[in-house]
């Protein structure tokens, strides 16, 4: 067992080793975010190039309480929020300024997962989340997911709810549901 064991180690050993994979310090992984309300405002395409955070930023924004601005600004490196010429647009005296004045709170959000996402946090919790539904195993999360996407209910509505309510809310989802397939 221990060498069957020392060969699977030295396997991905040997795989790590491979000339094709570089430091992740070398190429983070980038991405392209389209907002969907700049774009539509200014006429054209307005999306942002993404990029993962290194370590070390994602270790120093742990504690800013600033959290979704502060990863925004470490995570976005195209268009350069840093630059002037915005802010004197836009207004503010910082670069966290300029995103609290351009982007909706909302969109901030959605940036800073994305970045998070491309660091590498969240995706195995997504994966599980995606697995459950797909199998229908879990009938909270299935309500959860109905009542996001035929009622548009984030799901901390749900979440937050008194346990009498909760009930009442699945009795009742449960209910149009049936209704939905007679019909």
């Amino acid at each position: 067992m221990q060498t069957e064991d020392r060969k699977q180690a030295a396997s991905v050993v040997d795989l790590l080793l491979r000339p094709e994979l570089e430091s992740v310090q070398k190429r983070l992984p980038t991405k392209r975010f389209r907002l969907e309300r700049l774009s539509a405002q200014a006429g054209g395409e307005v999306a942002f190039t993404l990029r993962a955070l290194t370590h070390q930023q994602a270790q120093d924004l742990k504690e800013d309480p600033d959290l979704g601005v502060q990863t925004v600004l470490a995570g976005v490196v195209d268009p350069d929020l840093k630059d002037p010429r915005l802010r004197e647009k836009f207004g503010g005296t910082t670069p966290a300024d300029l995103v609290r004045r351009l982007l909706l709170p909302g969109e901030v959000d959605a940036l800073a997962r994305a970045v998070e996402m491309l660091t590498g946090y969240r995706t195995e919790v997504l994966r599980e989340i995606e697995k459950k539904l797909t199998e229908g195993a879990d009938p909270e999360l299935n309500l959860l997911y109905y009542l996001f996407h035929v009622k548009g209910w984030p799901p901390q509505w749900y979440h937050d709810m008194p346990a009498g309510m909760k009930l009442l809310t699945e009795g009742m989802a449960r209910t149009e549901i049936a209704f939905r397939k007679e019909r």
